[in-house]
């Protein structure tokens, strides 16, 4: 039921939120080895475009973007930075659900009222899956993914 989480469809909705606690603009979630090329690009791109709306303000060497494969030196610190964060952007690809530290940064997203930005990643050979029933009765009751 996507009536629990508040999803952006605006994009202005990225200025909005929770400016005075978050540290970055987005935090990118995704599985490095089905996304990683597309999470950096998009980190690149989302700076230059939230610097030239004049977003960062003075601070060039801060970080809008918080892409955990450059920025994230412990897992530990994971959840944290999810946290100060404003905007969560969930990569959608085959295994993204199948990752314990996706699903961290997810409910950890959630939790922290951020807002949610599902992006489906569509290239050959890659086709994500919604999720139906069977999956969240396998992770509500501990099981294996399905």
């Amino acid at each position: 039921d996507m009536g629990k989480f508040k999803v952006v469809v605006d994009p202005t909705d990225i200025y909005s939120g929770r400016p005075e606690e978050a540290l970055h603009c987005i935090f990118p979630s995704h599985f490095k080895k089905e996304a990683g090329t597309e999470a950096t690009l998009m980190k690149e791109e989302l700076e230059w475009r939230l610097r030239e709306d004049g977003y960062g303000g003075d601070d060039e060497d801060g970080s809008l973007v918080f892409l955990d494969s450059d920025d994230l030196a412990d897992l530990k610190a994971l959840q944290a930075a999810v946290k100060e964060c404003q905007n969560f952007v969930l990569l959608l690809t085959p295994g993204v659900l199948s990752r314990p530290w996706c699903l961290v940064e997810v409910v950890t997203a959630i939790r922290s009222g951020l807002n949610i930005v599902p992006v489906e990643v569509q290239r050959p050979g890659i086709k994500f899956k919604y999720p139906d029933e069977a999956y969240f009765k396998a992770l509500g009751s501990g099981a294996a993914f399905p």
